[in-house]
């Protein structure tokens, strides 16, 4: 289907087989493109349950660096005490 040739029969004819090679080339694209988009989808949802995960460990660090600064800090004033 070369739209050159078609051109010479028909103006409806090379519109139509512009079309069908539209569609022809909108497919392959399609079912290349499709297992990439899934496993964007599944990577993502990996990134959000590990972000989540990131999250909980930080602010469960966090309490344990304020839970260290207070214990400095009663160090700290035990040696001024004493």
């Amino acid at each position: 289907m070369d739209p050159e040739r078609v051109r010479t029969v028909s103006r409806a004819a090379l519109s139509l087989c512009i079309w069908v090679r539209a569609i022809e080339n909108y497919t392959r694209v399609a079912s290349d493109v499709k297992p990439k988009q899934e496993k964007v989808r599944v990577l993502n949802e990996q990134l959000r349950v590990a972000n989540r995960a990131l999250d909980e460990k930080q602010s469960r660090l966090r309490e344990v660096e304020e839970t260290v600064a207070a214990l400095r800090r009663k160090v700290d004033q035990a040696e001024e005490k004493k």
